[in-house]
């Protein structure tokens, strides 16, 4: 309810974000969704005003576009982003 998404896809080759900070410092938050390495997908917050976990989130996606959550990963315990 009442919820709004601005897209930005500004990342260097190293998926890094890039560009202006400016957007970062109006949002309220700001997350990544990104591969590993093993093709699994997951979503991040990188800033999170609302509080919560700030961890991976690892999730799957079947042929008709549903959503599955597999597992949370803490994120400072991986080696890659």
């Amino acid at each position: 309810l009442n919820t709004s998404f601005m897209l930005i896809q500004q990342v260097t080759k190293a998926g890094n974000f890039a560009g202006s900070n400016r957007f970062k410092h109006m949002l309220t938050g700001m997350a990544h969704m990104k591969f590993n390495r093993d093709g699994g997908r997951f979503i991040y917050f990188s800033k999170n005003r609302r509080g919560g976990e700030m961890n991976k989130l690892f999730f799957s996606l079947d042929q008709a576009k549903n959503v599955g959550w597999l597992y949370t990963e803490p994120l400072n315990m991986s080696s890659e982003e």
